[in-house]
């Protein structure tokens, strides 16, 4: 009789554990994903999400998972959609789309043949609120005019190219009209001796070599009201590496200077040294040459972060290769990218459409506030605005269970009551 009840209760552990086993492989089989068809082990998983850079010419195909009881898969591309289910919505001919729909679930190729490097973007596979995503990013070379083969990573005597070091520009701000300032970041392993900054238009190039140890240059001498792309690519002695992407920016037009009331731009009211009116409080103008606009599906819009009493702060969330997201304003009145951001770290941007930006502690700027933490165990928590960037998170009062609640991005208020 032991013996029996010994079995049984050893069978009925082998069942549980069956059990637990197949639950857990129902759960991976359920999730939304995203890999590369041809290579999936190319795709770099980072803590700003998936990331995958591709050079000109190649084929590739997003792949993407989805589980039946999960609805129809949708793909887009930097916020636009380019497919539903299994029709394309896209009339370009270099890219086609496979649909395979079975019991269980489905699975959505797109497949984007001689990559250019309009190809570059944000790509996401989603259905119903579940999805994954993609940053793909178009590589390249350029002849350096020191000599050698540097497009195949190859120069003169005594030359070294960079392995797999790779370039990603994280913002180009417009300084003047004749002048901008690039950032960029290195991620990956080499030997890298410089950077070299490439501007062009049609009008004319520039070219200009940074330090290894840079990750900023300014760029003059540029024309104004001219649009220009800008690429970073590393240096290891004269062999230039493989390309950041392109980012394409246009110059400030001059702006007339003078006026009846003697003001710095004119006009019946005076500029901003002068006028008739004097004394009065001058508000800072937006920013508006803006390269980085944010994660198309995080928060961004204008709000007021130094308190001057006028939504004329940009603030977004950046992802970039290389370092987790952050938040990031643009202040008003600035030239350039001002260092406005959340701490360092980890930055949690709260559950999704939870977030919103008001004054939320009374002191006259606005915070970032997003419903944080697991369910059912959530709080609105908001990081509070400070003077020289977001210091530190406070919680805002009776706001449990706030993961279901979608609200207006301003306000912060309900936007679906019945949600």
């Amino acid at each position: 009789m032991y013996q029996t009840n010994a079995i049984w209760r050893e069978d009925k552990m082998k069942t549980s554990m069956q059990i637990l086993l197949l639950a857990l492989v129902a759960t991976s089989v359920n999730s939304l994903t995203v890999t590369l068809l041809e290579d999936p082990g190319r795709m770099q998983h980072t803590n700003n999400g998936n990331v995958l850079a591709i050079n000109p010419g190649e084929t590739i195909t997003l792949q993407c998972m989805v589980s039946r009881d999960r609805g129809t898969g949708t793909w887009t591309k930097d916020g636009k959609v380019i497919s539903s289910g299994d029709q394309l919505l896209n009339d370009n001919e270099r890219i086609s789309l496979e649909a395979d729909i079975s019991r269980g679930r489905s699975m959505y190729k797109l497949k984007i043949r001689g990559v250019i490097q309009e190809d570059a973007g944000l790509y996401r596979c989603v259905s119903g609120s579940d999805y994954d995503s993609v940053n793909v990013y178009v590589t390249g070379a350029v002849p350096d005019n020191s000599g050698g083969d540097i497009g195949n990573g190859q120069g003169g005597q005594g030359d070294h190219d960079t392995g797999s070091v790779t370039v990603r520009i994280t913002s180009v701000a417009i300084l003047s009209p004749t002048s901008l300032k690039v950032h960029w970041q290195q991620s990956g392993s080499g030997s890298v001796t410089g950077y070299r900054v490439k501007v062009n238009s049609t009008r004319d190039s520039i070219i200009a070599d940074a330090s290894s140890s840079a990750r900023s240059l300014d760029v003059t001498g540029l024309h104004a009201g001219t649009t220009y792309r800008v690429i970073v690519y590393p240096l290891n002695n004269r062999v230039v590496g493989k390309s950041s992407g392109a980012v394409t920016v246009t110059t400030q037009q001059e702006r007339p200077t003078g006026g009846s009331n003697g003001g710095s731009t004119g006009g019946s009211n005076g500029g901003s040294s002068g006028g008739s009116s004097g004394g009065c409080t001058t508000v800072r103008p937006r920013h508006i040459y803006l390269s980085e606009l944010g994660t198309p599906y995080l928060f961004k819009g204008w709000v007021d972060v130094q308190g001057q009493g006028a939504n004329n702060d940009y603030c977004r969330i950046i992802s970039n290769a290389g370092r987790p997201q952050y938040l990031s304003c643009a202040l008003a009145g600035s030239t350039g990218n001002a260092v406005y951001t959340s701490p360092a770290g980890y930055f949690d941007a709260g559950h999704t459409d939870t977030w919103y930006m008001k004054d939320a502690d009374g002191d006259g700027r606005d915070d970032y506030c997003r419903c944080v933490g697991l369910p059912p165990n959530t709080v609105v928590s908001c990081l509070k605005a400070g003077e020289n960037g977001f210091t530190s998170d406070f919680a805002i009062p009776d706001s449990n269970g706030c993961h279901y609640r979608k609200v207006d991005p301003f306000f912060g208020e309900p936007i679906n009551c019945a949600v």
